[in-house]
């Protein structure tokens, strides 16, 4: 056959080669390296293999820091959750704890910047067993059934990371939370009051109230725990 003739029956294969796997020994990682890199892959349906060659080693380099797939996704989960940011039972009250929960959750996301990586998918259930956990165990010895205990746990969950992402989102549109609200005042200014009568008629408490303060949320949640609650 004619090197035209090879020419013209080769198939031709989208996209780029594969990348060589690095031959010689292997490079040196460090637990945290192979931990953060497990995170930005999602800890939901981690393989070890797919985790080996993202990282340029063979599967069984990983087995010298793990035992295996449960202890890495353990290990990366905590390290994603910051598990050991959130308070410690010193008798202090459900209320003093519930408070201090949100704070520690609403400091791992917001300061940490996890909105996105939450958002994408990368952080799964896993990251949060053992802070909830640790928070229906406080919360039983607080005379709390589980059902109610789940209830607060998901309401702050849902006020912390909702308030977490709202300011994201100002971040994004405006650059800051109070710029964002500015923003919002120049949005109404734009509008006729004739098609907006209320907001126009009361446009400092709308555009202040446009990133709600979840503190103020969850204070109001805790007051309607403490009524049921016959405090």
């Amino acid at each position: 056959m004619s090197s035209e003739n090879l020419e013209s029956s080769s198939v031709k294969v989208e996209g780029p080669p594969p990348t060589p796997r690095a031959v010689g020994r292997p490079r040196r990682l460090t637990l945290a390296q192979i931990l953060d890199a497990a995170i930005e892959m999602g800890l939901d349906g981690l393989r070890i293999a797919a985790l080996a060659d993202r990282l340029g080693v063979r599967p069984a380099v990983l087995y010298t820091y793990v035992t295996g797939r449960k202890e890495l996704v353990r290990l990366a989960a905590q390290r994603a959750s910051g598990a050991a940011t959130f308070p410690e039972d010193e008798g202090q009250s459900w209320r003093e704890y519930a408070t201090q929960y949100a704070e520690a959750l609403h400091k791992l996301v917001e300061e940490g910047q996890l909105v996105s990586t939450l958002v994408s998918g990368n952080l799964g259930p896993a990251v949060e067993i053992d802070s909830s956990e640790q928070w229906l165990q406080v919360m039983l010895a607080r005379g709390f059934d589980l059902p109610d205990a789940l209830d607060l746990l998901r309401s702050i969950d849902l006020i912390v990371l909702g308030g977490a992402f709202l300011s994201s989102y100002a971040r994004a549109v405006a650059g800051g939370e109070a710029e964002y609200r500015e923003a919002v005042r120049s949005s109404i200014r734009q509008r006729s009051a004739e098609d907006v009568p209320v907001i126009a008629a009361h446009s400092d408490r709308y555009a202040d109230t446009a990133l709600p303060r979840w503190r103020t949320t969850l204070a109001l949640v805790l007051d309607g725990v403490a009524t049921r609650r016959g405090e």
